[in-house]
């Protein structure tokens, strides 16, 4: 007899079992009941629990102890990344055995205390953006607009007149061809965030080749296309 089960649920479970399924006449068809072991399915998730109760508050403390800004921001957020195992299981545990769940409650406020610290430091950097090489590419294309906005997402100040202690340089680069039918290029996008004369973030991107008849047509989808690289991947990459 085969069974198909589907369960429904707002919130991941683990370890369901399954009584043997049995004929009930009124529906006239087979069912059985779907139920979950405490103490099975507690210690099945308990080793992702452990595993941020013994590493988070290391990792966490670690990143607040250096002297950069931006290796704060960076330490913290590599700290917080490893936490998206924790909080898969978080909410189970405490749904099935909140008493054995408490001692991780110190996890969940110490991250939330993170997040807070986060937008605190985030907010201490004044960002000046500064363009090299093809500057009117450069100006032309949208990148320093768009980049500015994705900073503004992370919390940073932007500003071209503030006392800044951070510096963004950013360089764009597309040389168009010219064949016998056809204009292309290849452009390029480059990035470096510094602090205190140090480089801490670095972003280059070679974009596919963006082709069309006319050079107008070419400039136009190469702006796009280098816009769209800011606004898809910058932040994920490096932060």
């Amino acid at each position: 007899m085969q069974r198909d089960i589907s369960v429904s649920t707002n919130n991941n479970l683990y370890k369901i079992e399954y009584t043997n399924p049995y004929y009930y006449e009124d529906l006239g068809q087979y069912v059985c009941v779907a139920f979950i072991n405490r103490n099975h399915a507690f210690n099945f998730v308990k080793t992702k629990l452990d595993i941020a109760k013994t590493n988070f508050p290391i990792d966490y403390a670690d990143a607040l102890a250096k002297e950069s800004l931006f290796d704060k921001i960076i330490g913290i957020g590599n700290a917080q990344e490893k936490l998206a195992d924790f909080y898969e299981v978080y909410d189970f545990a405490r749904a099935i055995k909140s008493d054995s769940a408490k001692v991780y409650e110190e996890i969940d406020i110490l991250a939330n205390e993170s997040f807070i610290k986060m937008g605190e430091l985030c907010s201490s950097v004044l960002m000046k953006i500064e363009g090299v090489g093809d500057l009117e590419l450069l100006d032309k294309s949208g990148v320093i607009t768009e980049l500015s906005s994705q900073f503004a997402k992370k919390g940073f100040v932007i500003g071209k007149s503030l006392k800044s202690n951070c510096i963004t340089l950013v360089e764009v680069k597309s040389i168009i061809t010219e064949t016998s039918n056809t204009f292309e290029t290849f452009p390029e996008i480059s990035i470096k965030i510094i602090e205190k004369g140090a480089e801490k973030i670095s972003y280059s991107k070679k974009l596919s080749k963006v082709a069309g008849f006319d050079r107008e047509t070419v400039i136009r989808r190469t702006n796009i296309a280098l816009v769209n690289a800011i606004k898809t991947s910058f932040l994920e990459e490096c932060f």
